[in-house]
């Protein structure tokens, strides 16, 4: 390794970067993120530079909470029911068939994920042994049910998710039939 850089952000604020100083260890580096105010969080990221000229990002996140923060729902998908989450499909028919909640082990597809955030389970479509793919021009949600916020400040949304779409797919987040997130085209 060459150079490492460290890139973090707190609150979900601006990512900063900070640049890794070699230790005395052989390809170690290190560098200090500047303190925060509690409760927070900060998020981080790390990438390495190779004498051949690779750039390699470590594609998952720390996360690191200092404080006290209220879990007001929390869903694993492990337990017996859905936990109140539903799919829908609004164009190409197919009601509910296309969500699973399931082990993503047992999908042979490359894109599929290999394992849950908090395994067992995860929800996604077409996890099925078969390799099943849904067809085109559906229209899938998975909904929850409506959480009440009304008396909660500083409330936070935080999910883990694997996002594989197909060319001409699009993936979005919505809150109340806004927009939250979306990524650039596929």
């Amino acid at each position: 390794m060459t150079a490492a850089r460290v890139e973090y952000s707190v609150a979900e604020g601006p990512e900063v970067a900070v640049v890794m100083t070699p230790t005395a260890n052989a390809d170690e580096f290190a560098a200090t993120i500047p303190g925060f105010g509690s409760p927070n969080s900060v998020r981080w990221h790390v990438s390495a530079d190779s004498s051949v000229g690779n750039t390699v990002d470590d594609d998952d996140d720390g996360m690191y909470h200092h404080g006290t923060f209220t879990v007001i729902a929390g869903h694993d998908f492990d337990g017996a029911t859905d936990e109140g989450w539903f799919g829908v499909v609004s164009s190409g028919g197919g009601g509910n068939q296309y969500w699973d909640r399931v082990d993503p082990a047992i999908s042979p597809e490359y894109a599929d994920p290999y394992e849950a955030y908090s395994p067992p389970n995860v929800f996604g479509l077409v996890l099925d042994p078969s390799g099943g793919l849904y067809p085109p021009g559906v229209w899938c949600e998975l909904r929850s049910q409506p959480y009440d916020f009304t008396n909660v400040t500083g409330a936070r949304l935080q999910y883990r998710r694997w996002l594989s779409v197909a060319p001409n797919d699009i993936a979005t987040l919505r809150l109340n039939n806004f927009t939250a997130w979306q990524p650039g085209p596929s």
